[in-house]
């Protein structure tokens, strides 16, 4: 199960979110694909500017579209000081939690997978998700590529952004100094090099 969070500015619609994000020519090119991979749509913010047509059309094209503004809301009224990066990063830093609420309402079971909206897969997902069986890890970037086969990792998100939000100045640093161990890390389990760089570009997703 793949999951795509977005959100819409003030001023936009869906003819002006969709030249930002395509989801509509995503949703055409897995069916071109013969893929029957579920696709959630997660709208965090501005569901109600999109039309009743625009949002027929990404369901045609097989993708479940999902309203959450509203457990959205809730879940930032308990972190004001996110505010201070701007809107933009409040939805990111919450896109996880965000993420973890929706499985809990939907009781959802099993591994599942979060993707930036701007990406084309050049294999099917089914391939994608068989590829990384088992695996938790996120490619971090643009765009971005999240693998949750280990559920804990969402409860362990959501301790150490309650002790970032708490002391935001001192985690940063603690976290900045710590990120040596990081690299190491990173090399040891081989996702940088071997499969960042060499197995995704020609694998899995290229950038639109």
């Amino acid at each position: 199960m793949f999951f795509i969070f977005a959100w819409l500015k003030e001023n936009q619609d869906g003819n002006s979110f969709e030249e930002q994000v395509p989801l509509l020519f995503l949703g055409n090119y897995l069916r071109r694909q013969g893929s029957n991979e579920i696709f959630n749509i997660v709208f965090l913010e501005g569901y109600h500017q999109l039309s009743s047509h625009y949002i027929s059309e990404l369901k045609a094209v097989g993708f479940n579209v999902i309203s959450f503004s509203r457990e959205f809301q809730r879940l930032a009224r308990g972190f004001p000081g996110l505010a201070r990066f701007g809107k933009y990063e409040m939805f990111c830093f919450l896109r996880w939690q965000t993420l973890a609420e929706y499985l809990r309402v939907e009781n959802t079971r099993g591994q599942v997978f979060q993707i930036d909206g701007d990406i084309v897969f050049n294999a099917k997902p089914e391939e994608v998700a068989n590829d990384v069986k088992g695996l938790t890890f996120v490619l971090q970037g643009c765009p971005a590529f999240v693998s949750i086969a280990n559920g804990d990792w969402l409860e362990y998100y959501w301790k150490e952004l309650v002790k970032f939000h708490q002391d935001i100045e001192g985690y940063s640093s603690i976290a900045w100094k710590e990120r040596t161990g990081w690299r190491n890390l990173i090399e040891k389990s081989g996702l940088d090099h071997g499969f960042g760089e060499l197995y995704l570009p020609t694998r899995i997703y290229y950038p639109i």
